[in-house]
């Protein structure tokens, strides 16, 4: 995804999670082992991984789906910790920095290719 295409992503996430689409805010189902933060941060990761470093796992389900999927998460995250959008947004970047390591603090760090594993589950593929 070129760099106008993720900004309108972050943008469009941005706008949902804080409540102009009300269906956006619906409960999240997590796969076993996730949670609303975690899947967030991996489906933005993953998308990260696989327009700069082209990893294994192909397409994450298009563009639309990565919206929708980062949305529903990101608004759950969002919601439970009575956070606004910008804050919620700038949580699940750090944690997708952290959990591929690209920032200091991760206990654990995931693989390119478990990150878009896991994000491939968080949006049911």
């Amino acid at each position: 995804m070129h760099n106008s295409k993720k900004t309108a992503a972050l943008g469009a996430i941005l706008l949902l999670i804080g409540g102009c689409n009300a269906p956006a805010a619906s409960t999240a189902t997590l796969p076993d082992g996730e949670t609303d933060l975690s899947c967030a941060a991996m489906i933005y990761a993953a998308t990260n991984l696989l327009e700069t470093k082209g990893v294994s796992g192909g397409d994450l389900a298009g563009f639309g789906d990565y919206v929708g999927a980062m949305t529903k998460y990101g608004t759950a995250y969002a919601k439970s910790k009575g956070i606004g959008a910008g804050e919620a947004l700038g949580v699940i970047k750090l944690q997708a920095y952290r959990m591929t390591g690209q920032v200091p603090g991760a206990s654990v760090i995931t693989s390119s290719e478990g990150v878009v594993r896991r994000a491939k589950a968080c949006m049911g593929s």
